[in-house]
């Protein structure tokens, strides 16, 4: 299965989604996860009217959540981080991303695959940075696609 490589950030010191990020690299020739206390690791991303910013900072600043290459039933792209209805997170696990319930660190008895999550027709409500109190709710029997949530 070929998948496109896409990649969105949170900003924690702004609090911020960088959405749609086109460019990621290290300004000091290191191995990408090693830590630096400097401004070290370029992202370059383009807001929803397509303008293009770039931004030097410390790696420690952001959390990288990939794409998962699937949408959910509402064609909503879904990626590492994001919240499903129902209660579930996604993760990425063991070289794949799976759904686990919210809360829940993931390991091989809690985990669903990610196609489970499109074939069981759930739909992304939010994710783990922007709507954190979705973490702490119960599961619901009803799924809320399609209700602009």
């Amino acid at each position: 299965m070929k998948r496109e490589l896409k990649f969105r950030a949170w900003d924690k010191d702004n609090s911020k989604m960088l959405n749609n990020i086109y460019e990621i690299w290290r300004l000091d020739n290191k191995a990408f996860n090693e830590p630096s206390e400097h401004n070290n690791l370029r992202l370059a991303w383009a807001n929803e009217k397509g303008h293009g910013y770039w931004r030097d900072i410390i790696p420690s600043q952001v959390e990288l959540m990939q794409f998962t290459g699937l949408q959910d039933k509402d064609g909503n792209e879904i990626y590492e981080g994001d919240i499903l209805d129902d209660n579930w997170q996604i993760h990425f696990y063991r070289g794949m991303f799976v759904a686990v319930r919210c809360g829940l660190i993931p390991n091989m008895d809690n985990s669903y695959q990610i196609f489970w999550v499109v074939e069981n027709e759930h739909c992304v409500i939010g994710n783990i940075y922007e709507n954190a109190e979705l973490l702490n709710v119960q599961p619901i029997k009803e799924p809320m696609c399609g209700d602009g949530g």
